[in-house]
């Protein structure tokens, strides 16, 4: 019994991609999502193919059993091995209080990546944002995903996905519908209205850095930053839009943020960085396997900041007509070095658990990156499962 729902399991996860695959085909869209402006017959085209596509799919959005897998949460028992990598009492109980892999419904791969981010920990603890807009969209997002993670009937998100209801789904204000592959995701875009704010007003983000290129300004960027950071932290906001905000290069700087000019946090919280590798640009793709494949994804720790999320496009290692887009977190031991990374993938069954190292070399062929930075503290608080073990903090069941 239990070899015929695996093979159902797997039959399925198959069906999911060719169609994933053979719907990708069909756009005749080469990179939707590498470019700022499309023709008006290419989106109608979109429009029309997504409009079929989401009526194929719409069934299994409005399931009111919102487990795709069978496989039941089993009590911790001790280590567990997953994808090669153990997993200590403190990692599955983490794992299983903040982590969940929406199940993919083309062409909405772009769309699940924001819920994720949004499903951060430090965002749900509602520590970091503007709560007092209770009705923006966002925090009924963020609510909504909490809701998801409080289910004590949720299926193990190491071997199932969740079915999302469209209506919590982000989308700005200047959208109509969720049918369209061409958006942009919530975090690269961050002046795009929700209920008439943007993520930097939520205090979500506080300081972003647009489609950094690894070329010869590496260095450059990285001066950049490092120079942004010191002069929000020390609350000379004129000085960054003096000297770093609009485009410097292929860099664009953008500081303003809730929680520094309105809370009074001291120090940012979350920091976003959009690596995009453009051959057009420049042929200096080494600098990008470099910069990923050597670790220098943490060029910010000496500045007090850790990568906490990465949001991948794919458009040239696992799907080859369009852009396919993916999630992971980034786990922490107490000494604030990189455990695993947790890579979510709605096209696949459950998430994946990768190694540090594993994880590196994959990033460093895709063709652009997203990376949130967190502070020391977030890190710590929310990114550490042994932090939450050494206080005693429980998800109120010994379940994973």
């Amino acid at each position: 019994m239990q070899m015929s729902n695996n093979n159902s399991n797997v039959q399925q996860e198959n069906k999911e991609l060719k169609l994933e695959e053979k719907n990708k085909q069909n756009s005749g869209i080469a990179k939707p999502l590498m470019y700022t402006s499309l023709s008006v017959a290419g989106v109608a085209a979109i429009s029309i193919i997504g409009k079929i596509l989401y009526d194929k799919s719409k069934k299994d959005e409005n399931l009111n059993d919102n487990i795709k897998s069978n496989k039941k949460i089993e009590e911790i028992t001790g280590e567990r091995i997953v994808d090669g990598i153990k997993l200590s009492v403190a990692d599955q109980k983490w794992i299983r209080k903040n982590i969940f892999n929406p199940n993919q419904v083309y062409p909405l791969c772009w769309n699940n990546v924001s819920l994720l981010f949004l499903a951060g920990p430090e965002y749900r603890s509602k520590r970091f944002i503007n709560n007092t807009i209770s009705n923006n969209k966002i925090i009924k997002i963020i609510d909504y995903t909490d809701k998801i993670l409080k289910d004590r009937n949720l299926v193990d998100c190491l071997s199932g996905n969740v079915n999302i209801d469209k209506n919590y789904r982000p989308i700005p204000d200047s959208e109509q519908e969720l049918l369209s592959q061409y958006h942009h995701f919530l975090f690269t875009d961050v002046e795009k209205k929700y209920d008439s704010t943007t993520p930097l007003n939520l205090g979500i983000v506080d300081m972003y850095f647009r489609f950094a290129v690894l070329s010869d300004t590496l260095n450059y960027l990285k001066f950049i930053i490092g120079e942004s950071i010191e002069y929000v932290l020390n609350g000379k906001y004129d000085d960054v839009k003096k000297n770093y905000s609009g485009k410097f290069g292929s860099t664009e700087v953008i500081a303003d943020s809730y929680n520094v000019r309105k809370k009074g946090i001291k120090g940012l919280k979350s920091i976003l960085v959009n690596f995009l590798r453009t051959e057009l640009q420049s042929n200096k793709t080494e600098n990008f396997v470099d910069f990923f494949g050597n670790n220098d994804i943490n060029f910010l720790q000496e500045k007090g900041y850790y990568p906490t999320f990465v949001a991948i496009g794919d458009d040239r290692v696992d799907y080859k007509s369009t852009p396919h887009w993916m999630g992971a977190y980034i786990v922490y031991d107490e000494n604030q070095n990189i455990k695993y990374f947790l890579w979510a993938d709605g096209c696949k069954n459950g998430i994946k658990v990768i190694s540090k190292e594993d994880a590196l070399n994959k990033l460093k062929k895709y063709s652009q990156i997203v990376v949130k930075y967190s502070s020391k503290d977030v890190v710590e608080e929310f990114y550490t499962p042994e932090f939450l073990e050494a206080i005693g903090e429980n998800i109120n069941s010994s379940k994973v």
